[in-house]
């Protein structure tokens, strides 16, 4: 396991995370209860579950995308956590170049 330096700027992605990751499960536990209290068909409150879910699937997707687009900026330092978080979403799109690497010349 290596470590890497992670600057004390980016640690409000873990606070950013920690908050997506509360707030999905708030609102579900309050839609749940809601829709039980209610009386709500098991496929209401199904819809209404998932879409809570999705939309935060989506919000941890656009701060993936910008935390791509930061660490592909010029002068990110390749030896930050973002550079490889970026270099995975990469490799997951299919992507074979290293835009962290210094005869890339271009990247995203």
């Amino acid at each position: 396991m290596s470590v890497h330096p992670v600057s004390a700027q980016r640690l409000w992605l873990l606070v950013l995370g920690f908050g997506v990751w509360c707030s999905a499960l708030i609102t579900v536990y309050v839609l749940h209860s809601v829709g039980c209290t209610f009386a709500w068909s098991a496929e209401t409150i199904r819809l209404s579950l998932g879409l809570a879910i999705l939309a935060h699937l989506v919000l941890i997707g656009v701060a993936m995308a910008q935390l791509r687009n930061d660490a592909c900026r010029p002068g990110a330092r390749p030896d930050r956590l973002v550079p490889s978080l970026g270099d995975r979403v990469d490799l997951a799109c299919g992507r074979r170049d290293d835009c962290f690497s210094p005869s890339a010349q271009h990247c995203c």
